[in-house]
């Protein structure tokens, strides 16, 4: 077939979604189809240039090229989804937040413009509109499903999408710092796990690594607290080392806000480690179990600290966790193969 995967990027802050893009662009072309990746960047501010992006979706006319058909388009997240096109799947990364459940809360930037209200009126219309019209509807996770089913009333199905490299996970040891892997960003709340050290009464450390997209913002937080003997920050890491630092690791820390699916709780257990989350962190939720293979605590600094303690103090309760979060994803039978059966049935 000739498929066209279409992702809107956000240029120098690389993310779960573009793996998930190029993942699907990657299998693609390992089972012979004739696969293009178009990638348009993604502005949002201020706002209206949000309707922009919206707009040069729409006028992509990907139907044929070179007088040549083309079969099927794969849409990833808001607004690749307006193209047209009559054999058009979602596999929905995630919808534009800001229009939804991060309304209202200090993530929510539509609420610092006069125009923001007319915008967000205008993507929850854009949505109800075109996520109609594609052939079949995909989620990366059950909590993008419910949160398309209680905003929009539209039915999705949730399909995982597979780990990068999951083969190369594994686990060295259990050593004296925990890891906190992802973006460095206010949505993510590395600023929990800043602000919990001083309250830790063992000798625990931690390693937050990320894209230094908003380094600074958690630069200031360190020197607030005074936490820099403690805390290491390790921006743009490669896979590689990435991998590395999973494999020593006490445990992992996980604590965004509401997450679509959070690669990072995979990637954790893949490399045999627990994963302390937190209850409103959403797609963590649907892996993590307290007490099972990690824990699941109020987003506090202090109940957090607790738990980085225990932890430290008790090595094989951390080990047992561990293992069962291997079992835990090896469970979930992720894999490719399922996922390009479906999105090009």
């Amino acid at each position: 077939m000739r498929i066209v995967v279409c992702h809107p990027s956000v240029p120098f802050s690389p993310g779960g979604s573009a793996k998930q893009a190029h993942g699907i662009y990657d299998e693609l072309k390992k089972r012979n189809h004739q696969v293009e990746l178009v990638e348009i960047p993604f502005k949002w501010y201020p706002p209206l240039k949000i309707l922009d992006s919206v707009l040069t979706w729409r006028l992509l006319d990907l139907k044929e090229y070179g007088y040549e058909k083309i079969d099927l388009i794969i849409s990833t997240k808001f607004p690749s989804y307006v193209i047209d096109h009559p054999n058009h799947v979602t596999w929905l990364t995630h919808q534009h937040r800001q229009a939804y459940d991060l309304r209202n809360t200090e993530y929510d930037y539509f609420q610092h413009s006069s125009e923001g209200e007319y915008v967000r009126k205008k993507i929850q219309e854009i949505d109800d509109i075109y996520l109609r019209k594609v052939k079949k509807v995909f989620t990366i996770s059950e909590n993008v499903s419910k949160r398309l089913l209680e905003f929009n009333k539209i039915e999705s199905e949730p399909l995982y999408i597979p780990i990068p490299n999951s083969e190369k996970f594994h686990n060295k040891e259990y050593g004296d710092y925990v890891i906190f892997p992802s973006r460095i960003s206010p949505i993510k709340r590395q600023d929990l796990l800043v602000k919990a050290m001083k309250h830790t009464k063992s000798d625990v450390k931690c390693k937050i690594v990320g894209f230094d997209v908003q380094k600074k913002w958690l630069d200031d937080i360190m020197k607030d607290n005074k936490q820099h003997e403690k805390i290491e920050l390790i921006p743009n890491a490669t896979d590689d080392e990435l991998i590395d630092l999973y494999s020593k690791a006490l445990a992992v820390v996980y604590l965004p806000i509401d997450e679509d699916y959070g690669i990072v709780t995979l990637e954790a257990f893949y490399s045999e480690k627990p994963v302390l989350t937190a209850s409103d962190s959403g797609g963590t939720l649907e892996f993590v179990e307290n007490e099972v293979n990690g824990f699941v605590v109020d987003p506090d600094p202090k109940k957090i600290a607790e738990k980085l303690d225990e932890f430290y103090n008790n090595k094989e309760k951390t080990k047992k966790m561990g293992r069962e979060g291997l079992k835990k994803v090896k469970s979930l039978n992720l894999n490719w193969d399922t996922v390009i059966e479906k999105l090009t049935k």
